[in-house]
């Protein structure tokens, strides 16, 4: 079974998230992935007591053309979390499990 986050002492492990549409359907629009992935951490944390600003950790896994996505993901990640920016890593990988999904997020 799916668990979206677990708690850990004060910390709080979102697992991977993609940027489903509410009728879960992926948009075919990178920015519009990245913004849902934003909009469901957000509301993850929520239901836990936290915000964004609490994210300390990102892992970013993007099929495709990573430097290609960087710009839109720095930009979402920069509007969205914020300074102090947490800390960040993007990976390149070849597929997701959800086939149309082009980037998959992981916070703490």
């Amino acid at each position: 079974e799916y668990a979206p986050a677990v708690r850990v002492g004060d910390d709080i492990h979102v697992s991977g998230l993609m940027g489903f549409d509410a009728d879960f359907s992926v948009p075919e629009d990178y920015e519009a992935q990245v913004a849902n992935i934003f909009d469901r951490l957000e509301a993850i944390l929520a239901e836990a007591g936290a915000t964004l600003a609490d994210v300390h950790s990102l892992v970013s896994y993007h099929v495709g053309d990573l430097p290609a996505q960087m710009p839109g993901f720095i930009h979402a990640k920069t509007e969205r979390l914020g300074a102090p920016h947490p800390s960040w890593t993007a990976v390149g990988v070849t597929q997701l499990a959800v086939p149309e999904a082009m980037i998959e997020v992981s916070a703490q």
